[in-house]
């Protein structure tokens, strides 16, 4: 769903932001 979008793209942006 959208939601389900929304949370992807959130968690994909958190691993750009966080590399380990």
């Amino acid at each position: 769903g959208v939601v389900d979008e929304k949370f992807f793209l959130f968690r994909l942006a958190k691993i750009y932001a966080y590399p380990q």
